[in-house]
């Protein structure tokens, strides 16, 4: 699944603008998750159980199912960010300019310095050079990794606890 992911999102990176595209791969990525773990519970509740699993054992199966498509999709992540796309170098370029443009009039400068004021003893050199740094440490193919994996961690956790409480509770499957 993690496959068709990265296919799907190169195919809607083309068409659509990055933003878009992001929202798609992140919003794509979650129904997958939560899709999986349906699929999971399903299938261990299909046929008669002689003994019934723990909510604890059911958590454990989803999560297993889960964390494997994370790790396939980590890796699709990578993939796409490192070596399909230049969307990191487009992001990046993105808030250098926006940066540069608002504080390059005395107005947007003061405004600058109102909106963050332990930065009113910097000139605008010190300030893009600050910036330019912050930008290459928050917006790069680690980051987005990084940050992809322990999102869809969190996000496999919440909607694996929710999935099974849903299905013991509202299926009538306990």
């Amino acid at each position: 699944m993690a496959f068709f992911w990265l296919a799907a999102r190169v195919a809607v990176g083309r068409y659509m603008s990055l933003e878009s595209a992001k929202n798609f791969g992140v919003l794509s990525n979650v129904l997958l998750v939560l899709i999986l773990i349906f699929i999971t519970i399903y299938n261990k509740y299909k046929t008669p159980i002689a003994e019934k699993p723990t909510f604890f054992e059911d958590v454990k199966d989803c999560m297993k199912v889960a964390i494997k498509y994370v790790i396939g999709s980590t890796i699709a992540i990578g993939l796409y960010y490192g070596v399909m796309s230049n969307d990191v170098e487009v992001i990046r370029e993105t808030r250098l300019k926006t940066f540069e443009e608002q504080i390059a009039t005395q107005e947007g400068l003061e405004k600058f310095y109102q909106e963050v004021p332990q930065t009113k003893g910097k000139n605008r050199e010190e300030l893009i050079e600050t910036n330019k740094k912050n930008v290459e440490t928050f917006v790069s193919t680690k980051t987005q990794v990084g940050g992809g994996f322990v999102s869809l961690v969190f996000v496999s956790f919440v909607y694996t606890l929710l999935a099974v409480l849903i299905w013991r509770t509202v299926m009538k499957r306990n």
